[in-house]
């Protein structure tokens, strides 16, 4: 999509150790349910609705 990637997953019982993507963003949108994200500095819960970058 005009040279960037765009990945689609069901992230339920998914579990991922912590990376970071030196040369992109990676954003995230609840569409059901709600999780929690871990950053440098704590913890962001997502419920359904909710999207960050």
């Amino acid at each position: 999509m005009n040279n960037h990637m765009l990945n689609v997953l069901q992230a339920e019982h998914r579990t991922l150790d912590f990376h970071i993507h030196e040369n992109s963003d990676e954003l995230f949108y609840c569409i059901e349910g709600e999780f929690d994200i871990e950053f440098e500095d704590g913890l962001t819960h997502l419920c359904e609705g909710d999207f960050i970058i």
